[in-house]
């Protein structure tokens, strides 16, 4: 009979074990995705990145409306004169070519953003640099010989303008000023 209540005792101890070893849930952790190199989990960022320009972009956010074909079609450019508005390109989302011309003789400008850096940085020493009066906050031009760059600050950021020399550039800068802050005042 103790063998009989031995057993028994056995029994008891074991169902006991058993129901306090199972879970009291049935959801189970999903583990997390790590990259391969490393033990840390990789965050999955699932948002729609937001690519709306800030109002106070300068051109809009769009450096191609810096200049109209009316600007470049009426300006004169040195050894060229004038004409009409052929294309405009895209190099970069930081830049806008316009070539004006014909078939067989065309003048290309170029409305480029620059950084504070290049406005404030000295010409290379084959340049010559100087300043633009009654252009944006402040502007100066840069001879690289066979082009006329006039950089220009604004408000809200700073470009430049290049073209075969200082009298369209300066003129297409002038014009372009009031489309680079298009919501000021």
């Amino acid at each position: 009979m103790s063998h009989r209540l031995l057993a028994l005792a056995c029994l008891s101890v074991v169902a006991v074990a058993c129901t306090e070893a199972a879970p009291s849930s049935s959801v189970v952790p999903v583990p997390v995705t790590t990259d391969a190199g490393t033990l840390l989990p990789v965050v999955t960022d699932n948002t729609t990145p937001d690519t709306t320009v800030p109002a106070h972009a300068i051109f809009g956010g769009e450096v191609c409306t810096a200049l109209t074909a009316g600007d470049l079609s009426s300006t004169s450019f040195r050894g060229f004169g004038t004409g009409p508005l052929m294309s405009t390109d895209s190099p970069s989302s930081d830049s806008c070519q316009y070539t004006v011309g014909s078939d067989t003789n065309t003048v290309v400008v170029l409305v480029r953003l620059i950084s504070p850096d290049d406005f404030s940085a000295p010409p290379s020493s084959n340049d010559l640099s100087s300043p633009v009066a009654g252009v944006g906050i402040a502007a100066r031009s840069i001879n690289h010989g066979s082009t006329v760059e006039v950089q220009v600050q604004v408000p809200n950021g700073w470009f430049a303008v290049t073209t075969p020399d200082l009298a369209s550039a300066q003129r297409l800068a002038e014009r372009a000023v009031p489309r680079a802050t298009p919501n000021a005042g």
